[in-house]
C-alpha cells in the first residue's frame, strides 16, 4: 500500500480504505517524517470511518486529538503533501464530529473533506479527486 493509494481511497470517499492503506504503508517505514505522516494520515482515516459508519463516535475525539499533534510536530510539507491542509481537514472533522456528539439524531450526513493531493518529486501534481481543493 501507499500514500497515494490512501489519498485516492480518501478522495473516493473511502475513509476505511485510505486507514488500511496509510497504516500499511506506516508499519513498514522507519522513524522520521514519512512515518509521523503516515500514522496521522491511518488515525484520520480511522475517524474518517468512525464518523461515516457511526460506530464509536465517541472514542474518535482522542484518535483525532492524537493526529493532531503528530500533524502539528511536522514542517509544512513532507513527501509533496500539505500539512497545513491536513490540519484543516483536522479541524472541519473535529467540527463534525462535535455535531455528532452534541445532536446524534439531528446531524446531518458526513461529507469528507479532500485531503488535497501529492506533489510527488518531479514537481507533477496529482488530481485531487472529486472533492479536490
Amino acid at each position: 500500500m501507499s500514500l497515494d493509494e490512501g489519498f485516492a481511497a480518501w478522495n473516493r470517499g473511502e475513509p476505511l480504505a485510505a486507514h488500511e492503506a496509510f497504516e500499511a504503508a506506516w508499519r513498514e517505514t522507519p522513524p522520521g517524517d514519512r512515518r509521523t505522516l503516515l500514522h496521522a494520515l491511518a488515525q484520520l482515516g480511522a475517524v474518517g470511518h468512525k464518523l461515516v459508519s457511526g460506530v464509536r463516535v465517541g472514542g474518535a475525539a482522542a484518535v483525532l486529538a492524537r493526529a493532531r499533534v503528530k500533524l502539528e510536530s511536522l514542517p509544512d510539507e513532507v513527501e509533496g503533501v500539505d500539512v497545513p491542509l491536513l490540519l484543516e481537514v483536522a479541524e472541519r472533522l473535529s467540527e463534525t464530529l462535535r455535531a455528532r456528539v452534541e445532536g446524534a439524531a439531528s446531524a446531518p450526513p458526513v461529507t469528507l473533506p479532500s485531503l488535497g493531493s501529492r506533489r510527488p518529486r518531479g514537481g507533477r501534481s496529482l488530481p485531487d479527486g472529486p472533492r479536490g481543493r
